[in-house]
């Protein structure tokens, strides 16, 4: 996929209104920006307002790639490119413009907060699931050493290959 990344990458150098880019999310010096746009794992792909980025959900080749950029890597209507809006959208862009910075903020936190919230709870679940993983994990592997055991499994298998291999020298013979 790096090779394809440059090559997009290329190909859209001279834009004025588009950028291709790259982060290195294992720098510490990167690691703002990496975390404030919800990168968690390699390659992590996004688009859109840099102040508010998507995530890429497309292929992964230069085909797919370039594609979605030509497609959707131009201006939209946004806070940054009011000119491009209209009518509902126009008007509720133009509403947060009005409020105070404060209010503004305290929206983004709310929002953040319920989203820190939902991420926990899901890291809570998945480490009961996980736990719960294993001790069913467990519990299986001891009834199945408790059954090979009680039934005398390792002894009656090695007299039925006994058997088998007394039956096949005969046949030889």
């Amino acid at each position: 996929m790096a090779a394809d990344w440059e090559t997009l990458a290329e190909d859209f150098a001279s834009a004025a209104d588009s950028l291709i880019a790259e982060v290195d999310c294992t720098l510490d010096e990167n690691e703002g920006i990496c975390s404030e746009n919800g990168v968690q794992g390699f390659p992590t792909l996004k688009y859109g307002n840099p102040s508010a980025l998507d995530d890429y959900q497309g292929g992964r080749d230069y085909d797919s790639l370039k594609s979605f950029a030509d497609e959707n890597l131009k201006p939209t209507c946004s806070p940054f490119n009011l000119e491009l809006c209209e009518g509902e959208e126009k008007a509720e862009i133009e509403s947060y413009f009005a409020m105070p910075d404060n209010d503004l903020q305290a929206q983004v936190d709310a929002v953040d907060a319920i989203v820190k919230n939902a991420e926990d709870e899901f890291e809570t679940s998945l480490e009961k699931l996980q736990q719960t993983y294993e001790s069913m994990m467990e519990a299986h592997e001891q009834k199945l050493e408790d059954e090979k055991k009680n039934s005398n499994y390792k002894v009656i298998k090695a007299v039925l290959g006994f058997k088998k291999s007394q039956e096949k020298q005969m046949d030889e013979l």
